[in-house]
């Protein structure tokens, strides 16, 4: 009885599961690229898309219009999709932007050719330590959004 039990609810387990990943994927404020440019906000995603290439292009981590010969044999090239996402009014739920990033598909890079790479972001124990000195100093605590972070 009990194993009985067990399994219905390990199989309802896999079904909510299931229908979370289903749903995830079809989720319209978290499009694919193919469903953003084919869907009724194709004009938003393109500038989002747009507003996002020239910010690489700007800080250098892409060139666009330039003509590129084959990488090096030695090179690991990587692929690479668009992340889309509206952000939403938490009052409201209008949308207030739409949201494009460029990201590496760096799960297909072969292993040992990442030794060299580094991504510069903050341990939460560094940053509980900062907020416990301005605390404990009274000081003034400001929060700032940067652009591209």
């Amino acid at each position: 009885m009990e194993e009985e039990e067990n399994s219905q609810l390990l199989n309802q387990t896999n079904d909510i599961q299931t229908h979370a990943v289903k749903r995830k994927r079809h989720d319209s404020d978290n499009p694919t690229y193919t469903q953003a440019i084919e869907g009724r906000d194709k004009d938003e995603w393109e500038r989002a898309i747009e507003i996002e290439l020239k910010q690489l292009d700007d800080e250098g981590v892409i060139h666009l219009n330039e003509t590129i010969d084959k990488p090096p044999k030695s090179a690991t090239v990587l692929g690479s999709m668009y992340v889309l996402k509206k952000k939403r009014d938490v009052i409201n739920g209008s949308v207030v932007k739409f949201k494009a990033r460029l990201v590496a598909l760096g799960n297909r890079q072969p292993p040992n050719t990442y030794v060299d790479i580094k991504s510069g972001t903050a341990k939460a124990s560094s940053f509980k330590l900062l907020l416990a000195i301005q605390a404990s100093t009274q000081a003034k605590a400001i929060t700032i959004d940067v652009k591209g972070a």
